[in-house]
């Protein structure tokens, strides 16, 4: 089955810079990326994030480089 799409040129166009905005927009975070050699912002153990403990880090892998 052929399906008929009438979108014009213009149409099509905003569409397409609709979606390039999107697509180039920033991620914008919960939480600023912590490094490795940071001391850990969840716990007050003064470690560095690579070595703490904590059971709060678990949570946030995701934030590490």
């Amino acid at each position: 089955m052929e399906q008929d799409y009438n979108i014009d040129e213009k149409e099509f166009m905003q569409m397409m810079m609709e979606n390039w905005k999107k697509m180039h927009t920033p991620v914008k975070r919960a939480y600023r990326k912590v490094g490795r050699n940071e001391i850990c912002p969840f716990c007050d153990s003064g470690l560095k994030f690579k070595h703490c403990e904590c059971s709060i880090k678990e949570e946030y892998q995701e934030y590490v480089q």
